[in-house]
């Protein structure tokens, strides 16, 4: 992944290395290919429309200031057909996205149209970055839901993610159990040392980020279970910076 901190990243050279691209400035590469396959070259009057749209701020984002969509992403009618804005600019400064790749935006900004701050990457790639995508935060979880560490030993690697080795077996055991009709060894383990159902952090020391359970960052929540502070304060804090539909609205497009 390029740095976008470093000022030279934040523009595009020339063929001569010249680094001249700003808003508005002359296209490299002369079409762009829309949704429907085709090759089109935008005439002046699109061009005109597409910079008309953006504002170069002072972090070095273009902001795409016309229609958007609820998700948070820019919307321009190019030969009638729809695209993002961000994807229009690349193809025209840095040239073909390779089929099957999406765009990621190395700014977290998904209105900036700038070409520096863009990336072609594949779609396993792109939610891994996010910050804000479920499977990129579970990668992160240092714990299982019932307290024990996710390390190597205690993995069990599917396509689906990861799985807590211990759990697995211990859910394993009691299936078993069940299924053969063994009255004792089922309450045995239904009484064992794992956390019960109905309360799962009872008994345990630190939440599935791993963030301790002690009397500064514990809540007892309605159904009696205890609740790590720290996350719940950085799920509304994620929740609050999420674009908002009415906010990618304003300014429809005429």
């Amino acid at each position: 992944m390029q740095d976008i901190t470093d000022p030279s990243s934040c523009v595009t050279s020339n063929a001569t290395g010249n680094a001249v691209v700003m808003p508005g400035s002359a296209p490299r590469f002369p079409s762009i290919l829309l949704p429907d396959g085709n090759q089109y070259e935008p005439t002046e009057k699109d061009l005109a429309r597409l910079w008309f749209y953006v504002a170069e701020a002072e972090d070095g984002c273009w902001n795409w200031t016309g229609s958007g969509m609820s998700i948070g992403y820019g919307r321009i009618h190019i030969k009638g057909r729809g695209m993002y804005p961000h994807r229009v600019t690349h193809m025209l400064f840095k040239g073909p996205i390779p089929a099957g790749l999406h765009i990621d935006h190395l700014c977290r900004n998904r209105l900036c149209c700038n070409p520096a701050h863009l990336e072609p990457v594949t779609v396993g790639e792109n939610i891994h970055r996010s910050p804000i995508a479920q499977a990129a935060l579970n990668a992160l979880k240092t714990h299982c839901p019932r307290g024990h560490e996710l390390a190597p030993g205690n993995l069990i690697e599917r396509k689906q993610g990861r799985t807590c080795r211990t759990c697995a077996n211990w859910l394993a055991r009691i299936a078993s159990a069940r299924r053969e009709g063994r009255a004792a060894d089922l309450e045995a383990l239904l009484a064992g040392e794992t956390p019960d159902r109905a309360h799962p952090t009872r008994g345990l020391t630190h939440c599935p980020h791993g963030h301790p359970f002690d009397e500064a960052n514990t809540y007892i929540d309605p159904k009696g279970g205890r609740r790590c502070r720290k996350c719940r304060v950085d799920g509304l804090r994620d929740r609050k910076k999420r674009p908002s539909a009415q906010a990618n609205r304003e300014g429809s497009q005429p």
